[in-house]
């Protein structure tokens, strides 16, 4: 079990989750969410395009995370990566479902050190990019997002996504090609 616990930072609350009073069982919860909500609204937010349904989600992944704790096998993957992926899983079952109306994306394009000029500028330029990663395709975009923006590691993201690590370098490597041919395009037409 030592060994377990060197591997996940999150299996002794995770312990603690499954085990004792509800108070108890509550009190872990609640750590879990204060360590791993940002990260994952984030994330949802990124794929879903609306921050009130990317919430939804991430309170979805949660009440999972309590009604499963009891089930989860430390030493098998960090709860983090199972986290990232039942939020994937979450957001994709929802695009399924139906073609929300895409909301704000959640950048904070303000960076109170830079003159409003060069705000624009960057505002500008992360809008093309966003717009560019919105092109790619589905799961091009999610890997993108899993490597760029949530910092998962290849073995992370592609157990996240559910493929091998050769598939998601696949995607990686498709979507950034694919991504600088864009903003090239959009760079010649300017």
């Amino acid at each position: 079990m030592a060994k377990a616990l060197a591997f996940d930072p999150d299996a002794d609350i995770l312990r603690g989750l499954s085990r004792g009073s509800r108070k108890t069982r509550e009190q872990n919860l609640r750590k879990l969410m204060d360590r791993h909500a940002g990260h994952l609204h984030a994330s949802a937010t990124r794929l879903l395009k609306d921050p009130a349904l990317a919430e939804d989600i991430v309170q979805q992944t949660f009440l999972k995370a309590w009604t499963k704790s009891e089930d989860w096998v430390p030493g098998s993957a960090k709860f983090s990566t199972w986290l990232t992926r039942v939020t994937i899983n979450g957001c994709l079952d929802h695009l399924r479902k139906k073609n929300p109306q895409f909301g704000e994306d959640g950048l904070n394009l303000t960076d109170s050190r830079l003159g409003a000029e060069a705000r624009m500028v960057r505002a500008e330029g992360l809008l093309a990019l966003r717009e560019a990663i919105n092109t790619l395709p589905e799961r091009q975009q999610m890997a993108l997002n899993l490597a760029t923006f949530d910092d998962l590691t290849q073995s992370e993201g592609a157990e996240a996504m559910g493929i091998s690590e050769g598939a998601y370098e696949s995607l990686l490597v498709r979507a950034r090609r694919r991504l600088r041919e864009t903003m090239m395009e959009r760079q010649d037409a300017i």
